[in-house]
């Protein structure tokens, strides 16, 4: 089947979709309310948000950020089913990073003695992915009991392995591992697309494994004091640039100082330009290369995987500058301090 065909009506959906997209010029008049009800007041009066929010009712910051990552959510369901075969198998992938979320959170909970019942009835569930009893996992009150309600899924070996380290120590473990398991999963399936699509989705992951790569080394050797091959041995493989052996010669360096300075050098060494607010200016600097990389991949390969997949980051995106411009004018943040946290660039 030409990509013409193969990709026409998801494409046509995609183009309705993005329409709905605020605009720059929605994110100007955003940034110039005073308070979370008159930016939910704007999002309901004047945008397509209107049809995910409550008519003429306050509602409160938790409730508001779960209705927009539902609406994120089922908007990537719905693309799932214009997919077949092998894409519609990538798709679904993609879906299991929701999962990959709600065990880290069951984890959490769970080592805190905090019960799962409170949870379950506000979480996002693929059940076109997921094969887990949510309905089991609930019930669970210790880490035993939740790698129990695991039983016969891939995770529940990571929770096994790793049970007998000290709680803190163990989540992060455990959350390491399911990120490694999810990219591998998500490379195997890349594989697994026409040439021109491996080809543009591949490069995006690839460069997106470069990129946290990064922030996990920089940070193990920061923060975490980590010895240099436990710090290799939790990298995520396949990446662009940092191949196996530049990872372990940047693992091994002797301080961060020198750390630093090779990841300067690096292709992403822009990245380590700024040094004020870094660690929180290092995520947006990634997801604002990404979303530049996406546009770029469009133009590149028309007709292909890339409309859907530039959609969904858009969006994805589009969410969680919502949150930061909402938490703005939570703390009172000035609207030009807040510019500088949003991952959409604005021109003026």
């Amino acid at each position: 089947m030409s990509n013409v065909r193969k990709f026409a009506a998801v494409n046509a959906k995609v183009r309705a979709l993005e329409g709905q997209l605020l605009k720059d010029e929605d994110y100007y008049k955003l940034l110039l309310l005073d308070h979370v009800d008159e930016v939910v007041d704007y999002l309901r009066q004047e945008t397509w948000y209107a049809s995910i929010l409550p008519e003429a009712r306050k509602i409160d910051i938790i409730e508001l950020e779960g209705r927009f990552e539902r609406n994120a959510f089922e908007k990537h369901e719905k693309l799932y089913h214009y997919f077949t075969d092998e894409y519609r198998a990538y798709f679904k992938v993609l879906l299991m990073r929701y999962e990959i979320e709600n065990l880290k959170l069951f984890l959490r909970m769970v080592i805190r003695r905090e019960s799962l019942l409170s949870i379950t009835d506000h979480l996002i569930t693929p059940h076109i992915y997921s094969e887990l009893d949510y309905g089991k996992i609930s019930q669970a009150t210790t880490v035993e009991e939740l790698s129990t309600a695991l039983a016969g899924t891939e995770y529940q070996q990571l929770i096994d392995y790793y049970k007998d380290e000290e709680p803190t120590r163990m989540m992060f473990y455990v959350e390491m591992n399911l990120d490694r398991l999810y990219f591998k999963k998500l490379a195997q399936r890349t594989e697994k697309l026409d040439p021109s699509d491996q080809m543009a989705v591949g490069e995006v992951l690839k460069r997106n494994v470069d990129m946290l790569n990064i922030q996990w080394v920089y940070r193990g050797r920061r923060y975490y004091q980590l010895l240099p091959e436990e710090i290799l041995n939790y990298t995520l493989l396949n990446g662009k640039y940092f191949t196996y052996k530049r990872l372990k010669e940047l693992c091994y360096l002797p301080n961060l100082e020198e750390v630093n300075r090779v990841l300067r050098a690096s292709p992403y060494g822009f990245m380590f330009e700024q040094t004020e607010h870094f660690e929180l200016n290092l995520e947006i600097l990634m997801d604002r290369y990404l979303y530049k990389l996406f546009d770029k991949l469009r133009m590149d390969y028309p007709m292909s995987i890339t409309e859907p997949m530039v959609y969904l980051h858009r969006l994805e995106y589009e969410m969680r500058d919502l949150f930061t411009i909402v938490e703005s004018k939570r703390y009172n943040i000035s609207s030009e301090a807040c510019r500088k946290f949003l991952i959409r660039e604005l021109r003026g």
